[in-house]
């Protein structure tokens, strides 16, 4: 399926649940896993979830932070960006950027559709860069793609770039040439395919 914002798999207490999100981010994916396994069934057949007795809804947890091994980490909302957020561990100086954070792959706009989010998308980058940390996991990067803060770096270049050539291309087509000449190497086509198409009004995004 298409990402599901920051659902973070992390025991907390004696109950251990298999994933855990804020109540915000558990009432937008109930909201809309219907027509994501409407799109995503036909897309990925027998490789992902085809009812909703397949899908792992996680529990609502609403703290700031969550212990792993003794130590704390830190869960931290995007200014601007509604239900998404990233996990910071002062310790390892680790950042675990979720659906913020990409690496060596095109970059999942469908789900941020306007310019003033993406300007916020932006922005918290450069948050997360100001941390200056020491390992970076993207929640989604290609095979040799380095765990560092050339991810942050990639993000944030492949955003600008889309909103350059976005008010240039007369259509979803003229998009997706223009992002792959830019980055002909970059995994994850089905990213800018269903983004540019959502971003020139030729899909309605979360709809069957």
């Amino acid at each position: 399926m298409a990402p599901i914002p920051n659902v973070i798999e992390q025991p907390a207490g004696d109950h251990i649940p298999i994933a855990i999100a804020a109540s915000a981010t558990v009432e937008a994916i109930k909201a809309s896993v219907d027509s994501k396994l409407a799109i995503w069934g036909l897309q990925l057949k027998e490789h992902g979830p085809q009812t909703l007795a397949d899908i792992v809804m996680p529990e609502s947890y609403d703290a700031a932070t969550l212990t792993v091994d003794g130590e704390a980490i830190e869960i931290v909302d995007a200014n601007g960006m509604p239900n998404r957020r990233y996990l910071w561990s002062p310790t390892l100086r680790a950042v675990f950027g979720g659906v913020l954070i990409f690496s060596g792959v095109h970059v999942w706009t469908a789900d941020t559709k306007g310019a003033e989010q993406r300007a916020a998308w932006r922005s918290n980058l450069d948050a997360i860069a100001a941390r200056a940390p020491d390992v970076v996991v993207p929640g989604h990067m290609a095979t040799t793609a380095k765990p560092d803060a050339s991810a942050i770096a990639h993000t944030k270049a492949w955003l600008a770039a889309f909103e350059q050539e976005l008010p240039k291309a007369k259509d979803a087509a003229a998009l997706i040439d223009a992002i792959k000449a830019r980055y002909p190497d970059a995994d994850m086509g089905i990213a800018i395919d269903i983004g540019a198409k959502v971003a020139k009004g030729e899909m309605a995004w979360g709809k069957p």
